[in-house]
This record gives structure tokens, sequence and C-alpha cells, in this order.
């Protein structure tokens, strides 16, 4: 019966779009979504749908990071880990019934909406978890932002974290910010902490890069920062610069490296 009302209230949409000849609002269309979303069985910790729409279709049910950083990271309940572009909370909210008390998570990300969310929803049950908003400038997530990732400071003390990961971050960012990025990784990882850090590196089976002459391959010259890819080798300069040895290499769609910090 949910699914028929949903259909029909989107077809009555549709009508009334092609009668009036204008798009329907896009606010009022997430208010209707987070409606029909909520009438769902849903966790109460999980986002709305206008903020899991935001980052692509994904599987909150079954979506869990834990594995890959127990076993490759070496990931205990009682670790404090910083999560660079934490989204709207997949990774932190998976980790809520892993890490204890003197455990801590620590979220960063450039979308504001994001990070209120987690600061409203998160925190106020799971205290040791933490969300900051880093309000950078990036043509694909943060148009107004004000700070370049090439100059933007880790909100961190040195030292701090045993495990720092990125998922998803470096395939949005061209090279200065990612060679400053690697600078605060290393800086805010407690001497033989590990970090995890997902790319697209070259030659890529994800998908059809271009090489844009300047050290890294995108797919759209107008917004390069929608999907970046580097070659290995460009990529394993920047772990030796940053004292950052290299354990693992696990290949996907994007390929995700595990590296640990020298003493």
């Amino acid at each position: 019966m949910k699914v028929s009302i949903t259909k029909m209230l989107l077809s009555k949409l549709a009508i009334v779009k092609g009668f009036f000849g204008f798009p329907f609002p896009t606010r009022f269309r997430s208010i209707l979504l987070d409606s029909l979303d909520l009438t769902s069985k849903r966790g109460l910790l999980i986002p709305p749908l206008k903020l899991r729409r935001y980052i692509g279709k994904e599987d909150w049910k079954n979506y869990d990071n834990i594995s890959l950083l127990t076993e490759n990271c070496g990931l205990k309940p009682n670790h404090k880990i910083l999560d660079v572009g934490c989204g709207c909370g997949r990774t932190a909210i998976s980790l809520t019934s892993y890490l204890n008390s003197k455990g801590s998570y620590d979220g960063l990300d450039i979308v504001k909406d994001f990070i209120d969310w987690l600061q409203n929803n998160v925190t106020p049950k799971y205290p040791n978890f933490h969300f900051q908003h880093a309000n950078i400038k990036n043509p694909s997530y943060n148009l107004n932002g004000t700070i370049a990732d090439s100059k933007f400071k880790f909100p961190y003390e040195s030292n701090s974290f045993d495990i720092v990961f990125l998922f998803s971050v470096f395939t949005h960012m061209l090279p200065l910010g990612i060679e400053n990025y690697f600078s605060e990784i290393a800086r805010v990882l407690k001497p033989n902490g590990k970090c995890a850090i997902s790319y697209f590196l070259l030659p890529s089976k994800s998908m059809t890069f271009v090489d844009t002459g300047k050290g890294y391959s995108v797919i759209d010259f107008e917004i390069p920062e929608n999907a970046v890819a580097y070659k290995l080798e460009h990529v394993m300069e920047l772990y030796t610069k940053n004292e950052l040895l290299i354990l693992e290499h696990i290949y996907g769609f994007q390929d995700m490296i595990i590296a640990k910090k020298g003493k």
C-alpha cells in the first residue's frame, strides 16, 4: 500500500508539472521524499533522504566499514580515529556499536548540512563522537567555501589519532590540496598509527579519464573535482615524502592504500 501511495503521489506531481509547465521545486520535493521516508522502518540514526540522496544511492542497512578498519588497519574499540570527509555518517553510525567509551571518533566534512545533522542526532547519544565543519571551497560539494584545501589545517593536535581514513576524498581533490592533506595526516597520526585512503589510480578500470598535462587526469575539464585520478608512482612519492610506509594496496572501484606512520 505504501508503494502504491508513493507512486500515486509522484504521478500526480508529474501531471502538475506538465500542466503548469514548471519544474517541481527541489526543496518541496525533498520535504515530500523525507515525509515518505519517515513512513518506512528506517532507524533513528539514519539521516533523512535529502542528505542520503546528496551523495548518491546508499544501502545504509548493509553498509559498514568496520571490517576494513579492523582487519586491515587493526582498529580496536578503544582507538581514537579521524574520518576526513565523513559525509552524512555512514561510517560514523556503523562505528557507534563498535567503539567503547575509551575510544573516540572525529568526523570532518565540508558540507555543513551533514555536520549539522550529525551534531544534532549522533553526538547527543554518543558523546565520544564529534563532528566539525570545514568550510573548504570545492566546486562539487561546497562552492561557497572560504578556505582553500591547500591551506587548510586539520583542527586537531599532533600525534592524536590511532587511525585516519579518507574514503572518496582524494578522488575529488587536485594536487596542491592532496599534498597539504598528506602533511596533515602525517602530523595528526600517532607514531605507528595507520591511514586508509582511497583513490582513482591510473590506468583506471572504473572510468575513462583524460590527462590534463598537469600531473592528474579528470573526466570533466569544466569541474575537474568531479573525479580526479593519479598515477600510482605520484601517490607513492607522497607517502615517502611524509614518512608513511605503505602496507597494503587493495584493488577495487576505488583503490585503497593502507599505510603506517614511522616512529
